[in-house]
């Protein structure tokens, strides 16, 4: 049995330990300290959420005879050789029986029920049965009778999993899926279908069955009667002329919108105006009903319904009531007629899956008639009769386990005991209640401490530490403690001359105590005596008052430095480079990795899931006699490995795969150290004397080999390749011989140690008698050499293939074989000289370059630098002579390599280890007790490794006998449609543990029995949190567990220190409204349009633009629409629902629209006028060049006209803003693999331009699937086969005069361009180009395995306001107040543009990319320096780079310099300030201010705008400027809304952000009033009291 409180304490006990064992203090008062806070601060929970089960109503066998139903729903899986899907005797919920009754009888409803409610049979149960009614009088023809839209494909590719199931012999109704993954042709459609499920339970299921349409052109054909689709693809299907028939052929009845509360804000006005468009389209004997589904929306109450009806009527357009709401009906508590206060032993017993029921049963004297089938009814008798069940249905819905457990008087472990047995009762079919556990966990903020008081140590941000007695206080400074000994540093910033704590954007200052004759902060050793933290010459002495923190230089030391008038001055050191005084270890703060901290997380959490289950077994003896009364029967209960399974969430697509990868090979890497462990454990007694490693590999390999520890998946029940355990084991050995110095080898934990054989007696004597050293220490020391040589990765197996490249990457980060060389020989790649690299100073002074081996054998044999040089040279000449039996080996005669056959392992108590007093470093060099860590004189003691691995983490975990795989798979939106079904479906058959998700899981994703997801961080929404802890809780045997980490954000730690308001948040209806004439626009354009190409459709050509653009074949549809045709009047009417009386009479009762669509300042007729200018303007240029006998300019203009006048019709019309662009995504771009790779996996590497121009940028690093692509190529518009196009290029320039970014799409001609802020002319050289990847990136050719420290790259970007001078002015007014004057402006169709802040070298023939942060490959050309345009002269032809194509290298060398950006259009609002607003910090929190102010007071959902400052210099002073926009493709009309004549909107707005400001009581400021999601990376520097008190200067506004 799951026992989700044992789970917390183990997780948060390892959570602990792992953070305890990362950061130590030397002092161990403050380790104590630390590890109280951690106890006290880093966990939240766990809570119970208790709820009742749902009611049970009618089955459909009971509706049927009430004639309800059709009664062929007995015939639908009659016929099926499976368990049916639909049990028609089994009761329904009673809001699914009501749900269906309501449907069945003509209504709309809204089935707002919540997750794990059976919302999908509420709907399709009704619609099957229309069809069945249909096929009972005849009528069950071809066409679409019930079409169901989804918001996610995942959603819709798993809903249609479930139909098949109920219609797979059924053949009558037929169903499919037409979506972007849909294939067009039958026999692509049919392949696809049957490699995806060629797995499928079922094996009818694997191939196509007659009923289901799989391919675009038969749904063409024959339109299905149910059909699946999202609101993006039904946008496409509603303009395209070839999609014309599945509507035309069809009888609409009834149209689904699961999971409806996405449509939110804009996207819900857009999906509102598209459902009036299907409805206007669609044929049908009556208007179709719609059914919505939800999550719990509302609370339930009478005003919350009538919101929730509210919306559902603006989506739709529709009519419903608060009655047509289908909520989720719970069973009361169940009230025994009597209670019984049983012993809380018997639950503990009852709960203990070992134990027989009815021994229990006998054992407590409890007299309930027995048998195995009964079981889980007999608890629900028990407990439902307890009075502890009784006392339980009194508390509250969501508390924690130890006030549940206070509260009924019993234990937590009790408590758990009685929960599981809760869980577990069942009853007629029903659980008694619905239980699940939630628990919290969070990164660390920093450690702070005041440092005069060892108590106020604190891992929560304070400034002041108040003294018991109060009556002083001192400061606390955030600090860092040094990973090797453990002393501690201040991390603080210098401001107005005191230290301050650094926010997330600034450069952190290391500053350490050093002795100076005052007071330290702790005692040291006092043989560590004077040379402790003297200062060196090159780091700077301070003065610091303890106090207050006032600080001065030493040299600037005077009697008022410090004024707080209890000066308590100490001696600090800034530090140059966070190397520690002490030992010159590296110091650390106290923040955790993202990964490594989950990482640890999801560990602990799988190890704590039961992986076997107890299932009841009663078989006879085999006995001769037939006697019943002398046959013997045997009760037993066997012990079945079931797996451990789990869901981990990622808020982002990439944070998915990464740490998918992260968790499968940190966790191999556990198992082999826990392979090496219980191995050394095992031999340590038979091999006191050492083992060879080829023969400790050996072992190893047996020992995995027996485990089948390297299996591919759990269903692999064929043993582990040889090849795979051997591999696995030299990895295990080398990773422990290379890695000995790191602080969680076995090495360092003092498990094992290693020794070099080829130190003999012989060669230990020389140094013995030369050199005055010990036998021991002598040995030590050349032990000591001859693992540099190891250090160096110089190292080989017993078989060249025993390891491979990315072995070899993943220990020594390279997959090249090392090899070590006497002196360092740059001709041979991939080696490093044994001795150290001499340089001569210019006085001709001979020096060596930094070598630890120089520098430990100069203090070990007290000699000089030539002396211990020649040592070492001797040294070599041995290593590598014949008379050494274990000398180094060569190929080449050139670089040599050590095989590790040469080096012996010996374990345990055998090992001897040894630890610095000094700086806590583990060694097994031992040279006269000397610390051979550089930088450090400590004395070295014998480790107890018992004593030393007690508390560690490392430690505790390699001990463990947990030696089960581990396999995680990737499941997002970067999957294709076959390998994310794949992965779904082993995990359901428990071939794979974990799932690392992204949203993709989120909605109704069927996953199976679950009892427990992670969650890496918080979500944004309590919605989003209730569906991802929602795909838990579908076992029966337990209460699910969810368990979520506060990552270090604001946002993550508002909701961990407050977790109630996520699991219990009320998510609110979607509040939207139709009065919206932006968008209203663009779907009254989409209607025209879509009309006449059906009339037309050789204008449509394939979506080609030429028919209807360059060949004018426009001017047709605007002669159509000047006649006012009836048919489009008709269409109108019956499509866009306006309720808006103005808009109605303007846009659908006339067409006085078409003034400003076609006429001569519409923006139809703009857009191309537009286009025809640009055309005439690259012709005229072009000519002028050619007269000019410019030819290279000529060229250039050439290109560009050919490029330019290339389009996809529904591409140009999008980008015009004629089409809603949130159902035409054109800015979406791909990063493709490489077509040459050999690695090739199918992927969609997908994202919106204005993130791809960041993640896809060339040599950002994606992973996907387990591997990780790294961009090369900017992809290039293909022409033909044979030929590419020119990139899609635009012009950048920064005002002189302003500072405004200028932007041009067309090159900028002789005469130059005007700024379009302040009008300066700026000329064609003042820009630099830059590209917009309109067709995508491409990878390298090969892709890497993803490191376990992936140091991906992603570039940043900037959202900047251009100006564009051909933006529609809508209105510009000036207010007054006193001596502050505001000007606010609004405009349509205004620009911004996204840019890289990055600049890459492209070539501009294959679009090969160097960024401009690499240098390695840029130094590869003789003229490349930092800011260069173009780079040409490549210094070695042979680096010549590949074309992406798998055709060799290109014929290009020469690559320019470009910036990347994403141009879009929407509509903006420009506020200006007339006085001072330099300071940054205060106006973006002055545009949080009202830009939240704003959507509340103009109910815009606060997604659909956004803002970002623009500024000008001005007299040596920034000015800033506030530019609010819309977030929605193409605009939506919210920001004009701020800008009216009288002022009236913007004066509310100002005045209700001053009130929020004024009655928020934060500092600096909250989610209540500044802080959000989105900007939680400014949290830090948004400050409520500064925007107040600007905000202030104008609450008197007037006109």
């Amino acid at each position: 049995m799951f026992n989700p409180a044992k789970a917390a304490d183990e997780i948060k006990k390892e959570y602990i330990g792992y953070i305890s064992t990362t950061f130590h203090f030397r002092n161990q008062n403050l380790q104590n300290k630390f590890v109280e806070e951690l106890e006290r601060t880093v966990s939240n929970g766990p809570f119970i959420e208790i709820k009742d089960s749902f009611k049970s109503g009618k089955s459909i066998e009971q509706m049927i005879d009430e004639g309800k139903l059709s009664p062929l729903f007995k015939e639908l899986e009659k016929n099926k050789k499976h368990p049916p899907e639909l049990r028609i005797s089994q009761p329904l919920y009673l809001h699914q029986e009501i749900a269906i009754e309501k449907i069945v009888a003509g209504r709309n409803v809204v089935v707002s029920t919540g997750t794990g409610s059976g919302k999908t049979n509420c709907f399709i149960i009704p619609v099957i049965n229309e069809l069945l009614r249909e096929k009972e009088q005849n009528k069950l023809n071809d066409g679409v009778r019930a079409i169901f839209i989804y918001p996610m494909n995942a959603l819709a590719n798993d809903q249609i999993k479930g139909l098949r199931k109920i219609l797979m012999a059924y053949p009558d109704i037929r169903f499919g899926v037409y979506n972007g993954g849909t294939e067009n042709n039958e026999n692509d459609a049919i392949k696809l279908y049957e490699t995806m499920y060629a797995n499928e339970e079922y094996p009818e299921l694997r191939k196509k069955i007659p009923n289901e349409e799989l391919s675009r052109d038969e749904m063409k054909k024959r339109p299905p009667h149910i059909l699946f689709t999202n609101y993006a693809m039904l946008e496409h299907m509603l303009f395209r002329p070839g999609d014309d028939t599945i509507f035309t052929n069809s009888n609409f009845k009834f149209v689904v919108l699961d999971e409806a509360h996405v449509y939110a804000g804009a996207t819900g006005i857009e999906t509102a105006f598209l459902m009036g468009r299907l409805k206007g389209r669609i044929n049908g004997e009556r208007k179709p009903q719609f059914i919505l589904t939800s999550a719990t929306l509302g609370d339930g109450s009478q005003k919350s319904n009538e919101r929730v009806v509210d919306f559902a009527e603006r989506l739709t357009g529709c009519n419903f009531t608060t009655d047509d709401i289908i909520i989720a009906y719970r069973d009361n508590y169940q009230k025994s007629e009597q209670t019984y206060k049983f012993p809380t032993q018997l639950f503990i017993d009852l709960a203990n899956e070992e134990k027989f029921l009815d021994d229990v049963l006998k054992t407590y004297n409890i007299n309930i008639p027995y048998s195995q089938e009964r079981e889980r009814e007999i608890l629900y008798d028990i407990v439902s009769a307890s009075d502890l069940y009784v006392k339980m249905r009194k508390l509250g819905n969501l508390l924690t386990l130890a006030n549940f457990a206070e509260y009924l008087g019993i234990t937590p472990q009790q408590a758990v005991a009685f929960v599981a047995l809760c869980a577990k009762a069942i009853k007629n079919g029903k659980p008694l209640v619905d239980i699940r556990y939630h628990y919290f966990l969070k990164a660390l903020d920093g450690c702070y401490l005041a440092l005069d008081y060892e108590n106020s140590l604190s891992l929560v941000r304070k400034d002041y530490y108040k003294v018991e007695d109060y009556s002083n206080e001192q400061k606390m400074f955030e600090i860092a403690v040094c990973e090797d000994c453990g002393e501690i540093a201040i991390v603080e910033n210098v401001v107005n001359n005191k230290l301050v704590r650094a926010s997330g954007f600034d450069d952190k200052n290391f500053y350490q105590v050093y002795f100076s004759g005052e007071q330290l902060l702790y005692e040291e050793d006092e043989e560590e005596g004077d040379e402790k933290n003297k200062k060196k010459k090159d780091e700077v002495g301070y003065y610091l008052c303890k106090n207050c923190g006032a600080i001065v230089a030493e040299d600037e030391a005077h009697n008022n430095w410090c004024t707080c008038g209890r000066t308590q001055k100490i001696n600090l050191i800034k530090l140059r480079n966070k190397k520690c005084l002490n030992c010159d270890g590296t110091l650390r703060r106290f923040n955790l990795g993202y990964d490594a901290a989950t990482g640890v997380i999801a560990t602990s959490l799988y190890e704590q899931i039961p992986e076997y289950t107890f299932t009841f077994e009663e078989n006879a003896e085999k006995q001769t006699t037939k006697n019943p009364f002398l046959l013997q029967t045997e009760k037993k209960k066997t012990k079945s490995k079931t797996g451990r399974q789990f869901l981990v969430f990622s808020d982002s697509r990439q944070g998915a795969a990464k740490f998918a990868c992260y968790l499968s090979d940190s966790y191999k890497e556990f198992l082999r150290r826990r392979g090496i462990w219980n191995v050394a454990t095992q031999e340590e007694t038979k091999y006191s004397e050492g083992l060879n490693i080829s023969d400790f590999v050996s072992l190893l390999e047996n020992y995995f080999s027996n485990l089948k520890l390297f299996r591919k998946s759990n269903s692999d029940n064929a043993e582990s390749s040889m090849v795979e355990n051997r591999r696995n084991a030299w990895v295990a050995v080398l990773n422990e011989l290379y890695n000995y110095k790191r602080d969680t080898s076995l090495v360092s934990l003092g498990k094992i140690s290693f020794e070099y054989l080829g130190n003999s007696d012989n060669i230990v004597d020389v140094v013995v008698n030369n050199y005055k050293l010990s036998k021991e220490d002598a040995k030590n020391f050349l032990n000591y050499l001859a693992f540099e040589i190891v250090r160096s990765a110089a190292i080989i197996t017993d078989n060249k293939n025993d390891i491979n490249d990315s072995d070899r990457d993943y220990l020594y980060f390279t997959p090249v074989q090392k090899v070590v060389t006497k002196y360092k020989d740059n001709t041979l790649y991939g080696s490093q000289g044994f001795l150290p690299t001499p340089y001569t100073l210019n006085s001709g002074e001979k020096k060596y370059y930094r070598s630890n081996k120089l520098t430990i054998t100069k203090r070990i044999l007290n000699l000089e630098d030539d002396k211990a040089i020649e040592f070492l040279s001797y040294y070599w000449d041995y290593l590598v002579s014949d008379s050494n039996n274990y000398k180094l080996e060569t190929e080449d005669g050139k670089g040599y390599f050590v095989p590790a056959r040469f080096f012996s392992a010996k374990f345990g108590k055998t090992a001897k280890l040894w630890k610095c007093k000094k700086c806590g470093k583990v060694t097994q060099f031992n040279i006269g007790n000397n610390c051979i860590q550089i930088g450090c004189d400590g004395k070295l003691e014998r480790l107890d490794s018992k004593e030393f691995c007690k508390d560690n983490y490392y430690a505790m975990l390699y001990q463990s006998n947990k030696m089960s795989p581990l396999f995680v798979k990737e499941h997002t939106a970067q999957l294709s449609k076959k390998e994310a079904l794949d992965y779904q479906q082993q995990f359901i058959r428990k071939e794979i543990n974990a799932l690392s998700c992204s949203t993709t899981f989120e909605m109704g994703v069927d996953v199976g029995d679950l009892e427990t997801v992670f969650l890496r961080n918080i979500p944004p929404l309590a919605s989003n949190y209730a569906q991802r802890v929602g795909r838990a809780g579908r076992s029966i045997n337990a209460a699910a567990f969810a368990l979520t980490f506060a990552r270090l954000s604001s946002h993550d730690f508002t909701f961990f220190d407050n977790p109630k308001e996520m699991i219990n948040g009320k998510i609110s209806p979607p509040n939207f409204t139709l009065d919206n004439e932006k968008i209203l626009k663009r779907h009254i354009y989409a209607v025209a349009l879509s009309l006449y190409l059906r009339m037309n459709p050789d204008l449509y050509s394939g979506n080609n633009a030429k028919a209807f653009i360059n060949d004018k074949g426009y001017q047709g549809f605007i002669e159509w629409l000047n006649s006012e045709p009836q048919e489009l009047f008709n269409l109108l009417r019956n499509s866009i629902p306006v309720t808006n009386g103005q808009l109605k009479e303007k846009y659908i009762n006339s067409f006085d629209w078409l003034e400003e669509f076609c006429g001569e300042q519409g923006i139809f007729k703009k857009i191309i006028n537009e286009f025809e200018t640009n055309v005439d303007y690259l012709k005229k240029e072009y000519e002028k060049a050619m007269r000019a006998r410019d030819e290279k300019t000529a060229s250039v203009f050439s290109r560009n006209l050919e490029r330019y006048q290339k389009n996809d019709l529904i591409d140009f019309l999008v980008r015009g803003n004629i089409l809603p662009k949130y159902g035409f995504p054109i800015d979406s771009v791909e990063l493709t693999q490489n077509i040459a790779s050999t690695y090739f996996k199918s992927l969609n590497l997908s994202r919106d331009l204005s993130v791809a121009i960041a993640e896809y940028a060339p040599s950002g690093e994606v992973v996907a699937d387990g591997w990780l692509y790294t961009s090369r190529y900017i992809r290039k518009p293909i022409v033909n086969k044979t030929e590419l196009s020119d990139f899609e290029t635009a012009y950048l320039a920064k005002c002189p005069e302003c500072d405004n970014i200028n932007f041009s799409n067309m090159p900028v001609g002789i005469d130059g361009k005007e700024c379009a802020i302040c009008g300066h002319i700026l000329k064609s050289r003042d820009f630099y180009k830059s590209i917009e990847p309109r067709t995508g990136f491409i990878a390298e050719e090969q892709p890497k395995p993803v490191p376990l420290t992936s140091q991906e790259r992603k570039y940043k970007t900037e959202a900047i306001y251009i100006g564009d001078k051909d933006a529609y002015p809508i209105n510009k007014y000036n207010y007054q107040f006193d001596n502050v004057k505001l000007e606010v402006e609004s405009t349509a169709n205004d620009s911004l543009v996204v840019k890289s802040t990055d600049f890459f070298y492209v070539c501009p023939k294959c679009g090969y990319s160097i960024a401009s942060d690499e240098t390695s490959k840029l130094k590869d050309y003789e003229d490349y320096h930092i800011g260069v345009s173009k780079i040409e002269r490549l210094r070695n032809t042979k680096n010549r780079h590949k074309n992406p194509f798998g055709k060799g290298t290109c014929s290009n060398v020469a690559l320019s310099k470009y910036c990347l950006h994403h141009e879009f259009k929407t509509d903006v609002a420009k506020i200006t300030f007339c006085c001072d607003t330099s300071d940054n910090a205060t106006m973006l929190s002055v545009m949080y201010a009202l830009l939240n102010s704003f959507a509340n007071e103009l109910n815009i959902e606060r997604r659909d705008i956004k803002a970002c400052l623009t500024y000008k210099l001005t007299s040596g002073r920034l000015e800033h400027k506030i530019i609010i926009y819309d977030a929605v493709p193409g605009g939506a009309g919210h920001s004009r809304r701020l800008v009216t004549q009288d002022g009236q909107v913007l004066q509310a707005v100002i005045k209700r952000a001053i009130k929020l400001l004024e009655t928020c009581e934060c500092d600096p400021s909250c989610y209540r009033c500044l802080r959000s999601y989105e900007n939680q990376k400014i949290h830090e520097i948004l400050d409520r009291k500064k925007a107040l008190s600007f905000l202030k200067q104008l609450v008197k506004l007037g006109n």
